[in-house]
Formats: structure tokens, sequence, C-alpha cells
């Protein structure tokens, strides 16, 4: 399953963003700017990692696109 979904900050600072699943519902989370450059990547299944913090730039769209193994997985 597949989700996208944008944002654009009204002003400058950071974002934390927080992925929780298990090996056997794996999801990931990725977000980018306008320009198409990755600001953050959350692959807990793989990395062990499941927060992050990236800056955001008040007037400039991200794309937050939300993977998950199962179409189960509540968002």
């Amino acid at each position: 399953m597949l989700g996208f979904f944008r944002f654009t900050p009204t002003a400058d600072g950071t974002v934390n963003l927080t992925l929780t699943s298990t090996p056997a519902n794996s999801g990931s989370i990725e977000v980018e700017d306008s320009t198409g450059d990755t600001k953050l990547e959350l692959e807990p299944a793989d990395t062990s990692v499941n927060s992050g913090p990236f800056a955001v730039v008040a007037g400039r769209t991200y794309f937050v696109r939300v993977r998950a193994d199962s179409a189960s997985i509540d968002y």
C-alpha cells in the first residue's frame, strides 16, 4: 500500500517523524522537498531507525511517502 501526503510549513523549523512497525508488517517513510531532494528516510525493518528530524523552510512544499508491506496498516 502506498500513500502520499504533502504539506507547506508557514515557518522555518524542524519536523520530527516517528514510524512504528513490526517485522511482520513493516513500513517506511520518505520525505522529499519540492526539488525532489530526499530530506528523511525511515525504514525500521532494515535499519532499526524509527524516528528522525529534518529541516523545513517556510513556503516550500514537502512530500511524504508512506509505504507498508500490508494493506491492513492504518495511517
